[in-house]
């Protein structure tokens, strides 16, 4: 293949049709990138549930986000000319690339590719649901994807797995990336002192019964030590209501003063922070689903790979790659999280060993330090962009 790339591109177009703040690999990404001296622009929405997080400001990034309307006609007219803004300041700007970061700016990939604008890169964090594609809108959108994913000079999937079937599915020929969802080297703590009781349950992210399911407070009833639990998160239209319900269940388990809620936070940065005050966090994804994107997690979430940053142990669900990645290494347990009394058993080994809990942190924090970080997983990226990274 000859050579695709411009030799030192300076200045690149991120576009979401959510809000950026809420995804740490573009946070991540575009800090790399104008550490090294890009001029960076940012074009987004604000997000349902995940409105109030923010970008981290920096000299040579600029953010603009348009407010959502509510889900309806409303909704789909504010896409529509999303996307046709977001073309339009392509046009005029002419970056060096453009980096569509989820399926639906996967149109204005097409145009921009199809136009000449710019140099394209796809990154994909969530496939789409194929249940949703029986909407005429997401025919559209399952069509521009397949589409943007044969044009773009490059593609990002953070799960191999994910990316094999996306590079299939589309016959795709060109540079493909899996780049996984792991925290920044500066996001890595100091290492950590002795376990100190009573253990403390970390978990952050969306509120839902499928990532934090009430077993969990079934399971801390259970066991003999006096387990807590902190819950940073926020949301979503599918699930509001859940915190307080969750709150009741607690309650109803004489746990209410051991489950604290918090957030959402406004900055990721306060997030990490936060996990440095507790032991073991929660990594769990159901373990029957149709849903793909929840299938091939591994190194597509980003949980567990923070909560490693920070020094936690681990307990994922019990799926062979789960174990595989985290469990056999060292840096946890697994449990069926529709089982209490698996939970229970997790929990109750971790609190009982406090010095083979925090060594099991310990050296997850070292693999995140030395390799699980996304400085040595962009590096790949930067290559194909033919821009040095930080450490050549």
């Amino acid at each position: 293949m000859g050579k695709v790339f411009n030799d030192k591109p300076k200045s690149v177009i991120y576009v979401q049709y959510s809000n950026p703040a809420a995804y740490p690999p573009i946070l991540h990404g575009t800090r790399i990138l104008a550490d090294l001296g890009w001029q960076i622009q940012m074009l987004g929405t604000t997000s349902d549930g995940a409105a109030t997080l923010s970008v981290p400001p920096h000299d040579l990034v600029t953010v603009k986000t348009r407010p959502l309307p509510p889900v309806g006609p409303a909704r789909r007219l504010h896409y529509a000319r999303f996307v046709a803004a977001a073309v339009r300041e392509v046009a005029r700007a002419r970056p060096s690339w453009v980096y569509a970061s989820d399926p639906l700016t996967a149109p204005v990939a097409v145009a921009v590719k199809r136009l000449g604008l710019s140099q394209v890169l796809y990154h994909e964090h969530d496939a789409p649901s194929p249940a949703a594609a029986n909407t005429v809108f997401m025919k559209y959108v399952y069509a521009a994807r397949r589409a943007a994913v044969r044009v773009a000079d490059v593609i990002v999937v953070p799960n191999e797995e994910r990316l094999a079937k996306l590079v299939a599915e589309s016959g795709r020929r060109g540079p493909s990336v899996c780049v996984w969802n792991c925290p920044s080297v500066d996001e890595v703590a100091a290492s950590r002192a002795a376990l100190d009781s009573p253990l403390t349950l970390y978990y952050h992210g969306s509120l839902n019964n499928a990532r934090l399911p009430f077993t969990v407070l079934e399971a801390m009833s259970r066991v003999e030590h006096p387990l807590r639990l902190l819950a940073i998160g926020y949301e979503t239209i599918e699930s509001r209501g859940y915190r307080e319900a969750f709150q009741q269940e607690a309650r109803r388990l004489g746990l209410g003063d051991r489950v604290q809620f918090d957030g959402p936070l406004d900055h990721r940065k306060d997030l990490m922070m936060a996990s440095r005050k507790t032991d073991v966090g929660l990594a769990m994804m159901p373990l029957n689903s149709d849903d793909s994107n929840m299938s091939s997690m591994t190194g597509a979430s980003n949980k567990a790979f923070d909560y490693l940053a920070g020094g936690l142990a681990l307990v994922v669900s019990d799926l062979p790659d789960w174990r595989n990645f985290y469990v056999a290494p060292g840096y946890g347990l697994s449990a069926n999280p529709d089982d209490a009394g698996s939970l229970a058993a997790a929990f109750g080994r971790l609190a009982s060993n406090p010095t083979i809990t925090r060594r099991m942190g310990e050296e997850g924090r070292i693999r995140i330090a030395k390799e699980w970080n996304y400085e040595t997983q962009f590096s790949a990226v930067l290559a194909l962009l033919n821009v040095p990274s930080h450490n050549q």
